[in-house]
């Protein structure tokens, strides 16, 4: 008996009944199980399988499958960032073998955040870096600001508006790396599509050691309109590219916003004709492009130069 013998497999709930009627094949019962905490996982039968409290093993997988539609913090750093931001942690669970986790434990205790203690097998199984180091946090989905909150920070600040605008970052590890760089350069904000780019999950917080849990980001449905409405404001809006002024020959000291490009295809060419100015980074090698995460590094930086007066 293969999949396309069983065809109702696909439909819904019946795909657990299909685990547990077609026993005689483990490989089809192995996909029926998938398929089924896939759907699960999706969200669009969960209500069903709850209502109907099929078993005890199906109500654990379902709990399983709510936890991995929150936010998953792993590992230590992150959530030492977590505990001490405004996000929301509904449960940690701690490994009963883990050691110097104790700050940590009485940091969450303080805050009244429920906490569990189970087997390292069991956060191998809900790890998805596989690094958990002996603790992870599940927390409600990322909140994002909007734009007008990341002008708001500039203003709070009395600072020029520093923004970055991200067009088609899909690498969760680019993203967290870029939002790493542009917290610890002073930037006010980062908005990202909201199609065709990594959102913030457990990934981009991990690779951005907490720095998300201390910067805005916005996530809007088209990043052309965003960049009119920064012009709107007058902002000017630079766009990263091989072919523009020199990075050092541009001045920064009014309120700016600068659009980041992936490495394949770089800006779009309608996102760019919309910016003020291209701006590039002068390069002397045989590779023609640097990481995303590194040019924006250097251009963030050269931002923080000019504008603290520094040598």
């Amino acid at each position: 008996m293969t999949v396309r013998d069983v065809p109702e497999i696909r439909k819904g709930a019946a795909l657990y009944k299909g685990a547990i009627e077609y026993k005689g094949s483990k490989a089809l019962g192995d996909w029926c199980r998938v398929a089924f905490l896939k759907r699960v996982h999706e969200g669009a039968y969960l209500s069903y399988v709850t209502e109907r409290n099929y078993s005890h093993k199906t109500a654990n997988m379902c709990r399983y499958t709510r936890a991995h539609k929150n936010m998953k913090i792993e590992g230590r750093n992150p959530l030492t960032e977590a505990l001490d931001s405004d996000i929301k942690i509904s449960r940690i669970y701690v490994s009963k073998t883990a050691h110097d986790l104790q700050p940590l434990i009485d940091k969450a205790k303080n805050k009244k955040i429920r906490i569990d203690f189970v087997d390292r097998a069991f956060l191998d199984k809900m790890s998805e870096s596989k690094r958990h180091q002996g603790i992870i946090a599940v927390s409600e989905e990322y909140s994002y600001a909007t734009i007008e909150d990341i002008q708001q920070v500039a203003k709070q600040k009395g600072e020029k508006l520093f923004v970055l605008i991200l067009d088609s970052i899909e690498d969760p590890h680019n993203l967290g790396s870029i939002i790493r760089v542009a917290e610890c350069a002073g930037a006010h904000g980062i908005i990202i599509p909201s199609r065709r780019s990594a959102s913030v999950n457990a990934t981009v917080l991990r690779t951005s050691a907490g720095a998300a849990n201390h910067i805005k980001v916005a996530m809007v449905g088209n990043i052309n309109d965003a960049i009119r409405q920064l012009k709107d404001d007058f902002v000017n809006v630079y766009c990263a590219d091989m072919q523009g002024t020199t990075l050092y020959d541009c001045r920064f000291d009014e309120d700016v916003a600068i659009v980041i490009g992936n490495e394949g295809d770089g800006v779009k060419a309608l996102t760019a004709k919309l910016c003020n100015h291209v701006v590039s980074i002068p390069q002397f090698g045989k590779v023609n492009s640097l990481n995303a995460s590194v040019a924006c590094g250097i251009i963030c930086y050269e931002v923080i130069r000019q504008r603290r007066n520094l040598v």
